[in-house]
C-alpha cells in the first residue's frame, strides 16, 4: 500500500499579518519530543490527506486533556458531484480553529500518521495612552501626544470628544 500524502498548515488570523505555517508529519526536536509550534489564537489548522485508507481520523487534545474529534469536510469533487480521479485516490481535508494549547494527532486505525503540538498565544487588547498633558498648539488648536501599542501592530485609532457636563442654559 502506498502511504498517504499529508499536507498540513496553519493560517493565522488576517489581522496578525503573519504568513501561513507549513507543517511536516513527524517533526521532532533533537530530544525526540514533538516540536511545539507557537501560533496566534484562532488560527485555522488544515490537514489534507491524499490516498491512504480513506478512514483517517484527526483529533485535538487540549492541555486539560479534553479530546475533540475533527471531521473531514467534503472534497470539492464530492460537493460538485464530480467523479473521483481515475487513480482511485481519496482526498480528505480536516480543518478547525486553534484556541487552546494542545496536541493534534492524525491516525489511520491504530497507526499514528502525524502529531503536532501547539502553544496558542492569546491576542492582547490594544493599549493607548497619553504621552504628556494635552496642550494648546501655537495655532490655537488642541495638541495631544499619545502612544498606541498592539501585539500585531495597530491599524487605526479613533477618539470621540464629548463635554463632561451639559452646558448651562442660555450660555
Amino acid at each position: 500500500a502506498v502511504p498517504p500524502r499529508i499536507d498540513a498548515w496553519v493560517t493565522p488570523p488576517a489581522y496578525t499579518g503573519k504568513p501561513p505555517l507549513f507543517l511536516r508529519a513527524g517533526q521532532e526536536t533533537a530530544q525526540g519530543d514533538v516540536e511545539t509550534f507557537t501560533v496566534p489564537a484562532d488560527s485555522e489548522v488544515t490537514l489534507r490527506v491524499t490516498g491512504g485508507t480513506g478512514g483517517e481520523t484527526l483529533s485535538f487534545v487540549d492541555s486539560a486533556g479534553a479530546v475533540k474529534s475533527m471531521d473531514p469536510t467534503p472534497s470539492a469533487g464530492a460537493r460538485d458531484g464530480a467523479a473521483m480521479p481515475a487513480s482511485g485516490s481519496t482526498v480528505r481535508q480536516f480543518s478547525g480553529k486553534l484556541s487552546a494549547d494542545g496536541m493534534l494527532s492524525l491516525k489511520s486505525g491504530d497507526d499514528e500518521l502525524g502529531r503536532w503540538a501547539f502553544a496558542v498565544i492569546p491576542d492582547k487588547p490594544p493599549q493607548i495612552r497619553f504621552e504628556g498633558e494635552p496642550k494648546r498648539a501655537v495655532n490655537g488648536t488642541l495638541e495631544l501626544n499619545y502612544r498606541i501599542e498592539d501585539d500585531y501592530g495597530p491599524t487605526s485609532a479613533r477618539a470621540d470628544f464629548v463635554l463632561a457636563d451639559e452646558p448651562a442654559p442660555n450660555t
